[in-house]
């Protein structure tokens, strides 16, 4: 019995595939890609890290004088605000991976006479990047090691807290709105 990589159907498939030489723009875009893929797995990390503390955790915080240890209960005082800080950044880093990825997979990857192919290959590779190292892998690690997690990202946050206040305030202050409204239609 044939194997499948000798399957003739396969085999026409292999000329098609073709990279071609790195430009200066596409070494620009994987840096960046791969800084923002890190970032996505450090915010998705930080996310389980902080909600699976345990009460021990939370203790130590409170009975600690370190600033970091201060802030992530503040974090737990404010959730709203620190999961609109995280799903706003999450976003935009998660849609610039997207957009990069597609670029360097259009540029560097000759595919072009079998289109389906290449559409194949991206949403392929962006579905694992995105799940695989930007979401499942991160989130194992920080759900081990939730305490030291949410310290080595409790100034992250904060910045990104900063960046991000505009939008989060839009976004708390309308589904604060919703909220209500829906309250008043119940009663």
């Amino acid at each position: 019995m044939e194997s499948d990589c000798c399957h003739p159907a396969f085999l026409t498939l292999l000329p098609q595939i073709g990279v071609d030489s790195i430009t200066d723009g596409s070494l620009f875009a994987i840096i960046t890609g791969i800084v923002l893929i890190i970032f996505s797995a450090l915010i998705s990390g930080f996310e389980i890290a902080y909600f699976t503390l345990k009460i021990s955790d939370i203790e130590e915080f409170k009975q600690s004088d370190s600033k970091i240890d201060q802030l992530i209960l503040k974090y737990l005082k404010q959730p709203e605000w620190l999961l609109a800080t995280i799903l706003i950044s999450k976003n935009f880093i998660n849609v610039g991976i997207i957009i990069l990825l597609a670029f360097i997979i259009e540029f560097q990857f000759d595919v072009i006479q079998n289109q389906v192919l290449k559409l194949a290959i991206e949403a392929l590779s962006i579905t694992f990047v995105l799940l695989f190292l930007g979401e499942i892998l991160p989130k194992l690690y920080a759900s081990r090691h939730s305490r030291s997690f949410s310290r080595i990202m409790a100034i992250p946050i904060l910045v990104l807290h900063k960046l991000t206040y505009p939008l989060s305030y839009l976004l708390i202050k309308s589904t604060n709105t919703i909220n209500l409204q829906m309250a008043r239609k119940v009663n």
